[in-house]
């Protein structure tokens, strides 16, 4: 029996290759420029190379000596998911017509988070949101 449904916000919601991932990847990349003082070239290798040592990429920016904050608010809070991000009818029913209980998992900024969801108009169908920033670990695998 299924108990929770658990939702990865970015790429599950919406399709992976929206603009919305777009702009937040290259953001991103804006941030890791500018904090490392960085060229663009280094940071495409940088970009490449770190998730394959850091899966979870708060880990590999606080190894870079970068702070998980200073990220949140340079990168998910400077967009606006609306711009990015039609309603779609069909997830939303889902969402409404559901019983099952359902938790989202993201790694994006609490602001971000709300802004999309509420886009979407499913934010309060979820029995939990857990941000990936409160949590000890990091992992989003332990956070349910």
């Amino acid at each position: 029996m299924i108990k929770l449904v658990i939702f990865d916000q970015d790429g599950t919601l919406y399709k992976r290759d929206n603009q919305l991932m777009l702009t937040t990847r290259k953001l991103t990349k804006d941030w890791l420029m500018k904090s490392l003082n960085l060229k663009y070239v280094e940071v495409e290798e940088l970009y490449e190379e770190l998730p394959k040592k850091y899966p979870n990429p708060y880990y590999g920016f606080k190894s870079l000596g970068l702070e998980i904050e200073n990220y949140m608010s340079e990168v998910f809070d400077k967009v606006n998911p609306s711009d990015y991000i039609d309603f779609n009818d069909k997830l939303y029913h889902f969402f409404k017509c559901s019983k099952l209980k359902k938790a989202l998992v993201t790694f994006a900024s609490p602001q971000y988070t709300k802004e999309l969801q509420n886009k979407l108009k499913i934010y309060d169908y979820y029995s939990k949101i857990i941000y990936g920033k409160e949590l000890k670990t990091y992992s989003k695998r332990r956070s349910v």
